[in-house]
């Protein structure tokens, strides 16, 4: 242990070549979209996959169904290009602390809430960690290699004995998310991990990821933008999209947010999800009475055009 630690003392490591790639998978246009290109074009395949490639998604409890519909097109699809998938789920001991419960129980039992100009809790509980001790496990159960007391020393033995693990995310042209990423890395990632964006190195925007994939056979098909039911990061037309078609999680969004500022009230700052004190049923009635580029109210949106607007919107704030 104490030769391995002094190993990784020094700032760099040895082994400069990478033996694993892992391509966050998010289900979205994005990430799809770097997974079709991989799977149709050797090339870049060849460009961005070095060694095994595994592909991984991690649950949130708060999927969106098409989102799960997507998740089973492409665990056939992996199968079909001799691909590992992996779907992470809360019950498989990567989640834990609560989060394994999913994200609406964490409100629920911790009265508290997602908001914009808070902590966002949710990228790091339901991706960011558990997807790390999935790699964890991934790399002691597939390779010679022992566990750790933790999981750096698990981690730079693998880097020492096999090389650098690439990491892909589906960070769309232009979003800037690439430029903050991994700015929390603990020590071991930073040294170990290196990251991939393909669609920043393509200059590929979400616009272009849609095209792409409406240009391949039928059976890639194109998802809608994936992100939580119940994303603060939600906009106003997407708050009249989750009210009317999945009523039930709006109502339940509602009720998790009024339990917070029930809980918080002794508080002098107790703010709602959109991080003021409008409440997400003042934020919808204004989000209907607010006009869009062509003068036209979101509230007057047929369900054709919510649908319209909710497929090329996702979220885009989460850095990894």
């Amino acid at each position: 242990m104490k030769e391995q630690l002094s190993f990784f003392e020094i700032d760099e490591i040895e082994k400069t070549n990478v033996a694993l790639t892992l391509l966050c998978y998010g289900a979205g246009q994005d990430s799809t979209a770097i997974l079709y290109k991989i799977m149709k074009d050797p090339d870049y395949k060849k460009k961005y996959v070095s060694g095994k490639l595994i592909v991984v998604f991690s649950e949130t409890g708060s999927e969106h169904p098409e989102t799960y519909k997507q998740l089973e097109r492409i665990k056939k699809l992996c199968q079909q290009h001799d691909i590992d998938f992996f779907y992470l789920k809360g019950s498989m001991g990567f989640h834990r602390n609560g989060w394994e419960n999913g994200l609406k129980e964490i409100y629920r039992s911790k009265k508290v809430i997602g908001m914009l100009g808070g902590t966002q809790m949710c990228t790091d509980n339901l991706k960011i960690k558990p997807i790390d001790r999935f790699l964890e496990h991934y790399v002691i159960t597939n390779y010679n290699i022992t566990k750790g007391y933790n999981i750096a020393p698990t981690m730079y033995s693998f880097a020492a004995k096999y090389g650098k693990i690439r990491l892909i995310l589906g960070f769309a042209a232009g979003e800037g998310r690439d430029i903050k990423s991994g700015r929390l890395d603990p020590k071991w990632k930073s040294r170990v991990v290196e990251r991939s964006y393909p669609l920043v190195d393509e200059n590929m925007n979400r616009l272009a990821c849609q095209n792409y994939i409406n240009s391949l056979p039928k059976k890639y098909v194109l998802p809608p933008p994936s992100n939580c039911t119940i994303c603060f990061f939600s906009n106003g037309p997407e708050l009249i999209w989750l009210d009317k078609f999945m009523p039930d999680e709006w109502n339940e969004w509602v009720e998790l947010e009024a339990a917070k500022i029930m809980n918080n009230q002794h508080k002098e700052k107790n703010n709602g999800v959109g991080g003021s004190a409008k409440l997400l049923p003042q934020r919808l009635n204004e989000a209907k009475l607010k006009k869009d580029p062509n003068g036209k109210l979101y509230g007057d949106y047929t369900d054709a055009e919510l649908n319209e607007y909710k497929f090329s919107h996702g979220c885009v704030k989460s850095t990894y």
